[in-house]
Formats: structure tokens, sequence, C-alpha cells
């Protein structure tokens, strides 16, 4: 009885040390996965903006490490809020949001597959894609 106490404690303290380094590496990949988009951006194209990194966060349950980043394209017609989450790694996309300034009626709004209707939406529902946003 008492070795397999031991046994736990000790995977436990692997368990969280893992999630710290996984933690660590997701914020490390995040960060370089947004560089790398700006990298590829086209230096002459008119009106691009580069990508900003928002935020990273590590799902040790579905082991995928959200990217959060956005951006604003300022044209004197159309200025527009581009923002996204990826996975860092894979690069699937799982919330799109491209919209004017006003943040209402949007051109894209989506969130893991669900569509929505405007910015409000768009972060209530990323809430439930990632509780623990950070």
């Amino acid at each position: 009885m008492m070795a397999a106490t031991v046994v736990a404690v000790l995977l436990s303290g692997i368990t969280n040390a893992q999630s710290i380094t996984d933690k660590q590496s997701c914020y490390e990949q995040s960060r370089k996965y947004v560089r790398d988009l700006n990298a590829d951006e086209n230096p002459n194209a008119v009106f691009v903006t580069k990508w900003t990194w928002r935020a990273a966060h590590f799902d040790a349950k579905t082991q995928v490490c959200y990217v959060h980043f956005d951006r604003a394209t300022n044209t004197s017609t159309n200025p527009k809020l581009t923002e996204k989450v990826d996975d860092a790694y894979e690069g699937k996309t799982f919330a799109a949001y491209v919209g004017g300034l006003d943040l209402r009626n949007p051109e894209t709004c989506q969130v893991n597959g669900k569509v929505c209707r405007d910015h409000e939406e768009f972060n209530r529902l990323l809430g439930e894609l990632i509780p623990a946003r950070n």
C-alpha cells in the first residue's frame, strides 16, 4: 500500500513537471508561429500590418497548444480586425473573426465550427473552447 502511494506521488510530480514543460514549449512555439506568419507576409503589400501575438494556452487534456493572435488592417475605406486562434504546432484554425472595427456584423465569425454574430459572441465561444485562456 505504501509503495503504491509513493509511486502515485512520484507520478504526480512527473505530470506536474511535464505540464510546466508543455506550457513553456507551447508558449515558445506560439511566439514562433506568429513570427513565422509575419515573415511569410509580402513586404510590398499595401495596408498589411503584422500579426500581434495575444496569448498561448496548452490544454493538457487535448494536447493542443492554442495561439491567439490578431491584426488590424487600415485602409481608408475598409478598416478591419482579423483575430484567430490556431494550433501552434499543427496550424489548424479553431477560431476566426474578420470584421469592421465596430465589432458587429463580421464577414467571418466562427469558433470550433460554431458560427457567431459579433465579437462579443466570438469571445464567449472562445471561453467555452478554452476555459482557462491566459
